[in-house]
């Protein structure tokens, strides 16, 4: 069965899409065909599909369209958002085997999470998936996301079925969301039951950019073999060179003067 992969930016990202797309290459040379969509033309990425003003929701929905009608009888596709692409070697033979069940069984959605899904009870850092519900199938192990889960439609590196993936984002959109936090958010009785694989992604959490700004833990993961373009591209963005030992520095000078900063509040408000 065919795969196809989405893979979403936007106009202030695509300066980083060539070398995200070669971090996708290099770490995982097996991959479906990949998509970039996003709200502008894409420059030097031959396979794209651009949707001008689009907001997030819009893009993602035309996208997946645009997918349907390329690849008719398609049932899965694969969707990431750009700073999830992985910054380490994948494992092919998971990730296949992830797919292979997801298809075979017809599920909605199957997470690569970037973070530590809480496998165990004992875990609390998420309060509602404490009733922790597990499937082996095929001898892969998959979690099931609570419906209570604060984030039920993660945005994470995820295989999604179509369908359900289209639909999701026209009740979205019908309830004008338009933003990926707000999506994730989604509250939806007709959605289907989500899925975790015991597979995490070979990113780090919340991607290469956090809140706005060039993530300090994606520098220090990604693979300088595998991510050297996107690695060199973040360093010059941050301190104007290519150089991981100045930034470095310059990440613990940040350090320090933030708490400093902290310091001398404390200070004042103690006069």
């Amino acid at each position: 069965m065919e795969m196809v992969m989405l893979t979403s930016t936007f106009s202030r990202m695509t300066k980083y899409a060539p070398a995200i797309a070669a971090a996708i290459d290099r770490n995982w040379p097996q991959h479906p065909r990949n998509y970039f969509i996003a709200d502008c033309e894409v420059p030097r990425i031959m396979q794209h599909f651009s949707f001008p003003a689009a907001c997030w929701t819009e893009v993602l929905l035309f996208g997946l369209i645009q997918i349907k009608e390329k690849h008719p009888g398609l049932t899965h596709v694969f969707y990431m958002i750009d700073d999830h692409c992985p910054l380490q070697p994948c494992d092919a033979e998971a990730i296949s085997a992830y797919f292979e069940i997801a298809r075979r069984r017809d599920l909605a959605a199957v997470w690569f999470p970037t973070f530590e899904w809480p496998w165990e009870t004992a875990r609390v850092e998420y309060p509602t998936a404490q009733r922790v519900e597990i499937d082996i199938v095929d001898g892969r192990r998959l979690a099931v996301v609570p419906r209570d889960f604060f984030r039920y439609f993660a945005v994470q590196p995820a295989c999604w079925n179509l369908d359900y993936l289209i639909k999701a984002c026209k009740v979205a959109l019908d309830k004008d969301i338009r933003d990926t936090w707000a999506f994730e958010a989604l509250q939806w009785e007709g959605a289907a039951k989500h899925f975790v694989a015991d597979y995490n992604w070979p990113s780090v959490h919340h991607g290469f950019m956090a809140a706005g700004n060039i993530n300090p833990t994606a520098i220090a993961y990604m693979s300088r073999t595998y991510a050297a373009e996107l690695r060199g591209q973040l360093l010059r963005d941050s301190i104007g060179i290519n150089n991981a030992a100045l930034y470095r520095m310059y990440c613990r000078v940040r350090r320090l003067a933030h708490a400093v900063k902290g310091w001398c509040a404390l200070a004042v408000a103690g006069c």
